[in-house]
């Protein structure tokens, strides 16, 4: 496994040996480098299970333009309001009042005297709005401090949980194996198109693809390290420049030749 994650980066004309590969061993292969590439979320995560700066930034933004409710207060830890109202950020949801939850997201759920957590509709814990800081708040200030105070409270309640750390990683790993094939897929389907003068079945391509999306991963790997994902379009083209060296360096040999 490490000679040709080795090959596939340092040598990539020399993947061609590996298109004879069963699927098991390329897919493994896939779900191998695809590990590689999110350990630093898993190190990230592990050590400092807080939430993102940047989403936190988001959460704090959207909450201010979307979530300024006229007549509902926490007055002496209780809620009162007159109409519900709600905001998203991420793949998480804030409700105030009676809504329809979404089944597709985490909720986090202003109630009566505390904010509760659901995920589609069973209860993930709660927290009473004295433990927050919310023992009095006005949800139609649009005061800085006031803003603060309730996105630092659901920030609170986001980092308590140990499931949306794990469930984050999961996710996280999902959507980058769905790119690193994804992009292996879209590289073999340009090979067919601007480089027809092979004879390979498409099945083929597609593996030598996957091996040759290797350097795809290292460059994305690198990219989280330093904190420029911004940059992801050195690694599309270094996968592109890393099929073009491959298959240019395929000679084909007329029958009778040897």
């Amino acid at each position: 496994m490490i000679k040709k994650f080795m090959t596939s980066l340092s040598k990539p004309p020399l993947t061609i040996f590996f298109i004879r590969d069963s699927w098991f061993k390329v897919i493994f292969y896939v779900i191998f480098v695809t590990f590689l590439i999110i350990v630093p979320t898993i190190i990230k995560s592990s050590i400092n299970p807080t939430m993102d700066i940047q989403r936190y930034q988001d959460m704090q933004t959207t909450l201010k333009s979307d979530f300024i409710i006229e007549n509902a207060q926490i007055i002496d830890g209780t809620l009162s309001y007159e109409a519900a109202g709600s905001f998203s950020f991420a793949y998480f949801n804030v409700y105030l009042g009676d809504n329809e939850f979404s089944n597709n997201s985490v909720n986090f759920v202003f109630e009566e005297n505390d904010l509760a957590i659901y995920v589609v509709d069973i209860e993930i814990d709660r927290a009473s709005y004295q433990s927050l800081n919310l023992e009095d708040y006005d949800f139609s200030s649009t005061d800085n401090q006031d803003i603060t105070r309730l996105s630092v409270a659901i920030k609170q309640m986001y980092e308590s949980q140990s499931f949306i750390v794990t469930a984050e990683i999961f996710a996280t790993y999902f959507l980058t194996l769905f790119d690193y094939i994804f992009i292996a897929l879209l590289m073999a389907v340009l090979m067919v198109f601007f480089i027809n003068r092979i004879p390979m079945p498409f099945s083929l391509r597609f593996k030598l693809s996957l091996y040759l999306t290797t350097v795809y991963g290292v460059i994305q790997l690198i990219l989280v390290l330093f904190s420029a994902t911004y940059l992801n379009f050195i690694a599309l083209i270094a996968v592109y420049i890393y099929h073009l060296w491959t298959y240019r360096s395929i000679k084909i040999i007329p029958k009778g030749v040897i």
